[in-house]
């Protein structure tokens, strides 16, 4: 898409502007996606998708333009949410020049990582929470948290994870 810039020269409009266009003339004519779209002569999940982009926070949003990467780069960033991360992310798909499928493939990973805690970092969230210093033993089916100051008391405080159960006939 090409607009015209306050003194009437054309300039080429990045996806994010498009996006602003989109969301302004919504907004403008109350309109919802599905009415845009069709006015449009598009998809509604084109429109939902290029809306979605404005989720990203705006120093995100120059960034990735000023760094030249795609609208495909800038939706699987998306995904990730805290800023200090975006960024970190957005460098190095930048530098690495990673293509969409391997930015994809790293944003699996991070989140991958988010999701799954490591003992350390169940132990220290315990430890915190219950304002005491906590040990971690994992064990296939039980994992143990004994307190240091429950030590002393001879009490173990055992963490079962959930099991399925099947229905027995």
């Amino acid at each position: 898409m090409v607009a015209k810039d306050e003194k009437g020269e054309e300039k080429k409009m990045t996806f994010f502007d498009e996006a602003r266009a989109l969301w302004g003339t919504m907004k403008m004519v109350s309109m919802t996606q599905e009415e845009l779209a069709r006015r449009l002569g598009v998809s509604q999940s084109y429109v939902a998708n290029k809306l979605r982009l404005l989720r990203l926070p705006i120093e995100i949003q120059d960034e990735i333009v000023e760094r030249g990467l795609s609208e495909r780069h800038a939706r699987a960033l998306l995904r990730l949410g805290e800023t200090d991360t975006l960024r970190g992310v957005l460098v190095r798909v930048a530098e690495d020049e990673l293509t969409v499928s391997e930015t994809e493939e790293l944003v699996d990973a991070i989140l991958s990582a988010k999701s799954t805690p490591s003992t350390d970092a169940l132990s220290e969230r315990l430890s915190r929470i219950l304002s005491v210093y906590t040990r971690m033993f994992s064990s296939a089916k039980i994992t143990r948290i004994t307190e240091e100051t429950a030590n002393a008391l001879k009490m173990t405080f055992v963490i079962e994870p959930p099991t399925v159960c099947n229905k027995m006939d």
